[in-house]
Order: structure tokens, then sequence, then C-alpha cells
């Protein structure tokens, strides 16, 4: 290198600083004489101590645009609620956060945007601050801090529980779910999600219930079932993380999460029937890092449930969100979360209860004072939130209690649920006791899957849902006082509705009487026979009869009629039969025979039955008509055959010569054969003498051929 190029490598660099210092200077000076931007600011990220990773702050950016959703509740079903609900944050997330995504990518910093309540995370250098904040559509930068959560390390011994396993545990018990069980209803068709420390999903009570887990080929497949919102150490243990950072496949690090799902769904199909809805299936996200989270990764697993992606976090489905997520995790205000950030937590429950998803949320373990529920996302006003009862349905004496003052006023919990002494899944094949509002909450997301599962049509109906258990639960009273609570009650700040009573709120379900009719005939028939019809009416209702049923079918169009079973009545070229009750899902068949009058098809529409309250129309049936006629025999086929005959004496005297006489007949009553070759091996201990001319002699083969 000459001398000449020397001060232009040290000018290049030197200018470079020049420029990043005054841009630095401007930034501040910007800072200065401007101060509005430090009001769209949380003061934690004003202070030196906040910047870590050299000169990095951890900040979630809230925008200002967000979009009303209130349409969504008049959609007929959570399908049709979740898609649109996501496909309008989505759209708002867009456009709002379209500038400063690109301002970002252009100062190379990752970030992670979520719509479920048009936000945005992001590392950003300290200088970078003022900048963000002045832009018109930020509304507010929130410090994302780790924080440990409040969670049931260590059981609190419930004397009256029973301390040994048993094929249902006590608290599924005490909430009647065995007796929704009998009746067939598992859970079946209902989704339930969970965010917390991790899942341990191929536990022998939890691999069967995991949406992605394969029986049929013994495959699992997490896409769309797991996600991973720890990237990095949170609870400063280094990289030593049991399940290690974003894994792909789910996996707890502390056991409580793995723990929570198994009071929703766990059963190994033998002597640990632990959960509430053993027939739903569950999918998950982690939110904590062997028990520290930080708002930020509430948030990503909130926005992920909305509209679940693949592994790589992209092709979001809302069509495949859970029914149900449970949240045993609170956010204390002294470790992380506070009145700058919990609006927007409060926003992603806000908007997945407007997609048709019910929050369930457990109250906290900060008891027994009043207003001790003071976390979110216990607090929210559209979280479910629930309270630990124990064996004796007495209220947990550290479950937190209402009312909530810190973050509006409100009664809280909604409800209660046992969480005292609570044996379930722990990872590995073990199992093991918890207690806490924690192991509540779950009892409660395990008793809105059964609901669901009797009853579709509730799915994608927070408010009804939440309505049908508060109104069904069993009524507890407290003298405690909470709130003004009188010693009588009901609803109080202590258990909220109660404590709840799953079968209770299935028996109160507004169940209609229905019918189901169906109807077989033969596909075809030769013209001149009969058709004969099978009709299938069933009652259904699980608990009470309904009378005055009528079944009526016409005579289809060219058909007369020949029979019907016994006793019906025929007017008019109509069938009908009428029984004056029918049993709980009772069913009856009757027959109907007809005569074909024509060769068509026979279609047979027109049938139906009613009680007088409610009817129902059966599908066509058809069954096509061929003619007798039979079509002339084909003529006869003949083939080619020979026979052949031998004939010989059968003694002679010694050396006397023996004759052979072979006879080849030729059968075909019409034409000849062609190519014919007769062969003859002479006999051992043999020689010729002679034979009929023309022949031919190979070895001891005598050939003859006719043309």
């Amino acid at each position: 290198m000459n001398q000449k190029e020397r001060p232009l490598l040290v000018f290049v660099p030197l200018f470079t600083a020049v420029f990043l210092l005054t841009t630095f200077f401007l930034a501040t000076a910007t800072a200065d004489n401007d101060t509005s931007w430090t009001a769209k600011v949380d003061p934690y990220l004003r202070q030196p101590s906040a910047q870590n990773d050299g000169n990095k702050l951890d900040v979630l950016v809230e925008f200002a645009a967000q979009t009303d959703l209130t349409f969504a509740v008049a959609l007929p079903d959570k399908t049709s609620r979740g898609a649109f609900v996501h496909e309008q944050l989505t759209a708002v997330a867009e456009s709002s956060q379209r500038d400063v995504q690109s301002w970002l990518t252009a100062n190379k910093l990752a970030f992670r945007s979520y719509a479920i309540n048009n936000s945005l995370w992001v590392q950003l250098p300290a200088a970078l601050l003022p900048e963000l904040a002045q832009r018109p559509e930020v509304a507010y930068v929130h410090a994302n801090r780790a924080f440990r959560a409040d969670l049931p390390l260590t059981a609190v011994s419930d004397p009256t529980a029973p301390n040994t396993p048993s094929a249902i545990e006590w608290g599924v018990e005490r909430i009647g779910a065995p007796l929704l069980w009998q009746a067939g209803i598992m859970g079946t068709g209902v989704v339930v999600g969970g965010q917390d420390t991790g899942y341990d999903w191929d536990h022998p009570a939890l691999k069967n219930q995991y949406r992605g887990w394969n029986a049929a080929n013994q495959t699992a497949d997490h896409n769309y079932q797991w996600h991973d919102a720890i990237r990095e150490d949170l609870s400063g243990n280094g990289t030593n993380n049991a399940c290690g950072f974003d894994s792909p496949e789910p996996c707890d690090d502390n056991s409580h999460g793995t723990h929570t799902m198994g009071t929703m769904v766990g059963d190994d199909g033998g002597a640990n029937q632990i959960g509430v809805a053993p027939g739903a299936e569950w999918i998950a996200c982690r939110n904590m890092e062997e028990g520290w989270g930080t708002p930020q990764t509430y948030i990503e697993c909130f926005d992920w449930f909305l509209a679940p992606t693949d592994l790589a976090g992209q092709n979001p489905r809302p069509d495949l969100a859970p029914h149900v997520i449970n949240n045993s995790w609170s956010c204390p205000t002294d470790e992380g979360c506070n009145d700058s950030n919990f609006g927007l937590m409060e926003t992603a429950v806000d908007n997945l209860r407007s997609a048709g998803v019910v929050v369930v949320v457990s109250a906290g373990n900060s008891g027994s004072s009043c207003s001790s529920v003071n976390t979110p996302a216990a607090f929210f006003e559209s979280s479910f939130t629930v309270g630990n009862t124990t064996s004796t349905d007495l209220i947990s004496g550290s479950s937190s209690r209402g009312p909530v003052i810190n973050y509006g006023t409100r009664m809280k919990p909604d409800i209660s649920a046992p969480g005292t002494g609570i044996r379930s899944a722990i990872p590995g094949t073990s199992y093991g006791f918890k207690s806490g509002t924690s192991m509540a909450g779950p009892h409660v997301a395990g008793a809105l899957a059964l609901i669901m599962s009797a009853d579709p049509s509730l799915q994608g109906d927070p408010d009804a849902l939440q309505a049908l258990l508060q109104q069904n639960a069993l009524p507890r009273t407290t003298s405690q006082g909470c709130g003004g609570d009188t010693p009588t009650s009901v609803p109080n700040n202590v258990y909220g509705h109660g404590r709840v009573d799953v079968f209770a709120a299935y028996l109160a379900l507004p169940v209609s009487h229905q019918l189901a009719i169906s109807k077989t005939a033969p596909i075809t028939v030769s013209e001149g026979s009969a058709i004969t019809y099978t009709l299938t009416l069933t009652h259904i209702h699980p608990t009470s009869p309904t009378t005055n049923v009528v079944l009526t079918d016409v005579l289809p169009l060219n058909t007369t009629f020949i029979s019907a079973t016994e006793p019906f009545t025929l007017a008019g070229g109509m069938v009908q039969w009428q029984w004056p009750s029918l049993a709980p899902s009772e069913t009856v068949a009757v027959q109907l025979v007809v005569s074909p009058t024509a060769v068509t098809t026979i279609t047979n529409a027109l049938y139906g039955a009613h009680d007088g309250t409610v009817s129902v129309m059966g599908q066509a049936v058809n069954t096509a008509v061929f003619t007798r006629t039979l079509p002339p025999p084909p003529p006869p086929v003949y083939t080619h055959t020979l026979a052949l005959h031998k004939y010989a004496p059968t003694a002679v005297m010694s050396n006397e010569p023996i004759t052979y006489t072979l006879t080849l007949t030729h059968f075909h009553p019409t034409s000849a054969t062609t190519n014919i070759l007769l062969t003859d091996t002479l006999p051992l201990s043999t020689t010729l003498i002679q034979a009929t001319a023309p022949y031919t002699q190979q070895g001891e083969t005598i050939l003859w051929q006719w043309d």
C-alpha cells in the first residue's frame, strides 16, 4: 500500500465516527428541545439502569391504530369470528406498522410484530429511542423486563384431600366431570390451549390428547400445535435450560405447565384419570423460561393462539385456534408489569375473546387479604378469573381476593375450583401434587371443554359459556366482607359465583327435542318387482320423551301402494305412522312397499316427521327400474378336440412280436384341423420291427404327421 492511500484509510473511519457522533448529538438535542416524546416512553427506559446488551433497550412498541371488533359477536360461529378478527387485526397492524418496520430494517434491527394488540418487540439502541417515540403512529414505548412469575413451585398441603393416587382425581370428581363422561361427553371436538413453562407432550397421560400426535401411524407433527416464545435466557441461568431455546417440540423446563395440562385433559387409559376433559385435544405455547417471563413472551403466545402458525412462524391459521386458553401465571407489578404495559395485555385478552376464545386466568396466590387480585391477566374484565378451593369447598388461604382496585374497579374472581392438593402429570412418566390457583384454573378450562362438547353451538361464545358456569356454580358465601360483600352475597369477592359444577351446568343446557330421519331403498329393481323402503326415525334428547310424533311418506311418482308396517293410514297417496310418545334416544323403523309402474328411476323425496314442536325432512333416495327382456342366447362356441387311444394284446409268448394300434380322432362339427403330430416311444426292452407308413424314427421315438 503506498503512502498516498494511508490518509484515506484514516479519514474514512474518522468521518464515520464524527457522523455517528453528530447524529447522536442531534437526537439528544432534539430530545432536549422537544421533550414531548418522553410522555410516550416508560420512565424506566429513560434510566441508565434500564440499558442492557451494551446499549440496547428491550421494548414493546404500542401503535395508536386499533380496530372495532364489535361486529364479531354477530357472526354465527367460532370459525367465522376468528377469521374476521384475525383479518381485521392483521390489516391494521400491517398498515400502521409499515413505516416503523421499514425504519427498523434500515437500521438493521430485528423485530417481531404482534397483530393481537398492534404492537412490536425490538431491542432498540438507546440513541434511537427519541426518534421512535416521536413518530406519530407510535402510541407508547413500553419496557419489556423479565420477571419471575407467581408459580406454586411447592404444594400446599390439604389434610382433607386424598393423598394417594386414585383412578379419578378428587378435583375432577368434585366438579361433576365423571357424570358427563357417563353420558358420553368427554370433550371431543374441543381444543384447549395452554401457555406456561412448557409441556411434556409425550407424557403417558397427555400424548394421545396432543393434537399433533397421529396415533394411526405413530408420528408427531408440531406445526400449528406448538410455539416457543422463549429464545434467550431470562432466568439468569445461562444456556443450561433443559429445553433449550426456541424448541421445535413441546418441552417443559419446570413441570408447572405439564401439571396444568394434565388437569385439563390428562388420562393414561389406566389408573390416572387426572383430567376433566380427556376427550379434548390440546395445543400449547411456552411463555416462561424456568418460571421467568416478560410481557412480550405472554403477548407473543396470545398472538400465536389467535392464529397458530407452522414452526417457522408462517402461514397463520385462525381456524386452528383453540376454544379455550388456560393461563396459570401472573405478571407481578413489582417485577416488570406496571400501569404502562397492563393495557397491551388487556387488549390481547379482549381481542381473543372477540375471536370467540375463552381466556381462563388463575386469580393468583397473594391472599388472604381483600383486593389481592392485583396482577394481569387476572384483573382484566375479559378474563375468566378462577379462585382456589380446598376439598371441603372452602377458599384456600392463599387464593387472591377481590375487588380489583389498582386497574379499574370490579369483582374478582369470577368463579372458584379445586386447587389445593391436586395430583397431576409432571415431566417424564410421573405424577405429583401441586396447589394454588394455577391448579384451579385448569379445572374450569376442562369444564368449558366438556360443555362445548355437549353443546357445540356454544363454541365461540365466551359470554354464554362463562354465564352458564357462573349461574350453575355451587354458591359459596363468606363473612370476610371484601368490597362490601355481605355474609349472604353471591357472587362475592372471595369465591366469585361459587365453586364450579360442570354437571349442573350441563343439566341447565337448553337442550331441545330433535328428530333425525333416514331412508334406505334398493339401488335397482327389475321390471315387475317391488321396491321396499325402510324409514328410520330417532328422537334425540338425553332425558325426556317427546309426544305426538307423526311420520309421513308420499308415494313416489310411477308407483302404486302394496303394503306398509302396521298400523298406518293411507289417504291421497300419503302414508302416515303415529306414535303417542318416543322415549329419550328411542329409534323406530317402518317399511313401505310399492310397485313401479314404469321402467324409469323412481325418486322418493317427500317424507318427514314432526312432533308439534320440531320437524325434519329426509333426503331423496333413488331406485332404477330395468326391463326383464332377456337378450338372445349367444351362438355355441366349438373347439377343436383330439382323442387318442392305444390297444395291445394283454400277453404274448417269448420272442413273439407285440403289435400296438393307435387310434386318433378329431372332434369338430364343421371344420377340419391341421398340422397333426402323433408320437409314440418304444417301450423298454423292445426294438422296432415295423410301423404304418409313412412315419419317421428319431431315436426311440416314432412320429406320424397329417397336414
